[in-house]
């Protein structure tokens, strides 16, 4: 709820993660209804993985953009997403369907 993102896909991705051993679920002590999700040390070692292809992309992405245009940039979506933040999600789907 927090991200906006559908609960039923989020368990999907966790449950594919966590049968190909890269996290695991352990029930909340606190909360029987929560779960901690824990990467597994093979999962640990993708970090640098994805953190380098994260990097690759942005540099990519951002080639040829000034350091002053790209804080710019920035600083823009963070304001349009400060504006959208309270909106409820049902006023951000759009559909084609019409």
């Amino acid at each position: 709820d927090e991200c906006g993102l559908d609960k039923t896909n989020v368990l999907r991705i966790i449950d594919n993660l966590e049968e190909k051993g890269l996290l695991k679920r352990a029930p909340k002590l606190d909360d029987r209804r929560a779960y901690l999700i824990k990467l597994t040390p093979k999962g640990k070692k993708l970090i640098p993985v994805i953190n380098k292809a994260i990097g690759d992309l942005n540099k990519k992405a951002l080639n040829g953009i000034s350091e002053g245009q790209q804080k710019s940039f920035f600083k823009t979506l963070d304001k349009i997403s400060e504006n959208l933040h309270d909106l409820p999600a049902e006023k951000l789907l759009v559909s084609f369907n019409k």
